[in-house]
C-alpha cells in the first residue's frame, strides 16, 4: 500500500501513517500483513470513483464545522477531516476500534470526543441515542453502520432538526430497504 506502517510498542497496536497521522488498527489485525491489507481495502473503498466515498468536490467538510462520524471504526473519514473541525465526535461500538482510536486522535484529543456504544433510538444499555449525548448544533453526519442507520437517525431527531443546513452522508445500501427506510425516517 505504500503508507508507513509499524508495531507500537507503548500502545500494543499495528499503525499506518494516513494523512499525516498514525492510525492505530484494532487488536484482531495482529500481524503487519494483515494491517497493510486491511489499509488497502480502505484506500480502495474511499477512491474517487468508488460509490462508498462519503465527500467530493461538490460536498465535502468545511473549517470550523461540528462533525458527527456514526461507525468510525479505524477512523479514517475523521483523519480526512480533523484540520478543518472545529469538533469531532466519533461514536463506535467495537470495544477494539475504541482503543484503537484514542492513540490514533490523542494529538487531537480537546477537539475530539469518542463516545462507545451503538447509535439506536434510545439510550440504553450499550445504545446510544444521538440527541442524548450531543447538544450542539453539526455541520456534518457521516453514518455508515451496517443497516441501523434508520434506526440511528429516529435518534437524531432533535439534533436533526435544530442543525440548519445540515450535511449528511448516510449509508443506504446494506439492506435492500435501507434507502425507503432513511427517507421514510427524513420525512417523519
Amino acid at each position: 500500500c505504500g503508507a508507513e506502517s509499524g508495531f507500537d510498542d507503548k500502545a500494543g497496536l499495528f499503525y499506518v501513517s494516513h494523512k499525516g497521522f498514525r492510525m492505530y488498527i484494532a487488536r484482531q489485525f495482529d500481524t503487519e500483513e494483515k494491517v497493510r491489507r486491511y489499509y488497502r481495502s480502505i484506500l480502495i473503498e474511499q477512491d474517487e470513483s468508488s460509490p462508498h466515498r462519503y465527500l467530493d468536490g461538490a460536498f465535502s467538510v468545511l473549517d470550523g464545522d461540528v462533525v458527527v462520524d456514526v461507525g468510525t471504526a479505524e477512523g479514517n473519514f475523521a483523519l480526512e477531516v480533523i484540520d478543518k473541525v472545529s469538533k469531532m465526535y466519533l461514536i463506535e461500538a467495537e470495544c477494539d476500534w475504541i482503543e484503537a482510536l484514542r492513540h490514533t486522535f490523542a494529538d487531537v484529543h480537546d477537539k475530539v470526543v469518542i463516545i462507545q456504544g451503538y447509535a439506536s433510538d434510545c439510550t440504553d444499555g450499550n445504545k446510544v441515542a444521538l440527541d442524548d449525548v450531543i447538544k450542539e448544533k453539526v455541520q456534518f453526519l457521516k453514518m455508515d453502520i451496517e443497516g441501523w442507520e434508520a434506526k440511528a437517525l429516529a435518534g437524531a431527531r432533535r439534533l436533526i432538526e435544530s442543525s440548519a443546513g445540515l450535511k449528511c452522508a448516510v449509508c443506504a445500501y446494506h439492506n435492500s430497504k435501507d434507502e425507503e427506510r432513511i427517507c421514510d425516517v427524513a420525512r417523519e
